[in-house]
């Protein structure tokens, strides 16, 4: 006994179809993969190559009210002065001053900022007296992977493990800074400092 069969045309096309489906959601669904889970929009950040072949860190965002600012690239850092202090743990930290890098993108004054970074269980938000305290000594700096960082040499403030490491968005809340009464973050700080200051007088 034999059997014989044969596609109709209809059948074909609808076979065919299919076929052309299955193939359009398999490359989707490849396309939308990230090699780096949890990145904004599913996307990796990567670094710039210069046509010289130099390796530059992938810029920052500044936004403000909803709206993006500037966009915070490191080449313009380089016109300001650099700073550093050591950790104690043998490695010193160098970078530019954090609120020197906020007034390239033509923040002089806010009520807080605060700051995402890949990999960061949550932001951090910084009141602006905290950032112009130069007591506390807020760095932009680079990480070992080539990308942005923000470190304080504060351990009230920003202890090593809450250093915003692979920066890529900083949120200004416009307005003016708190009082320091009305600022406990601040405060907290500046209790800090004070308690330094009389250990170092005795």
């Amino acid at each position: 006994m034999s059997f014989n069969f044969s596609f109709t045309p209809t059948f074909r096309r609808l076979f065919l179809g299919l076929i052309f489906i299955g193939t359009i959601a398999t490359l989707a669904s490849a396309c939308g993969k990230s090699d780096t889970p949890g990145t904004p929009g599913g996307q990796a950040a990567s670094k710039v190559v210069g046509q010289d072949g130099t390796v530059t860190p992938p810029p920052v965002e500044i936004w403000q009210e909803g709206r993006l600012i500037h966009t915070l690239r490191w080449e313009e850092l380089a016109a300001l002065p650099s700073q550093s202090f050591n950790t104690g743990l043998d490695d010193a930290q160098t970078g530019y001053t954090f609120i020197d890098a906020l007034k390239l993108a033509g923040v002089t004054e806010a009520r807080s900022v605060t700051l995402y970074g890949r990999g960061q269980a949550e932001p951090v938000r910084l009141s602006w007296r905290i950032i112009a305290n130069p007591a506390n000594q807020i760095l932009l700096g680079l990480t070992h992977k080539n990308t942005m960082k923000v470190v304080a040499n504060s351990v009230e403030l920003l202890n090593r493990d809450r250093w915003v490491r692979h920066l890529y968005k900083i949120d200004v809340q416009p307005g003016s800074p708190a009082p320091l009464a009305d600022d406990p973050q601040a405060a907290k700080a500046a209790k800090h400092t004070n308690r330094q200051s009389k250990g170092t007088r005795q």
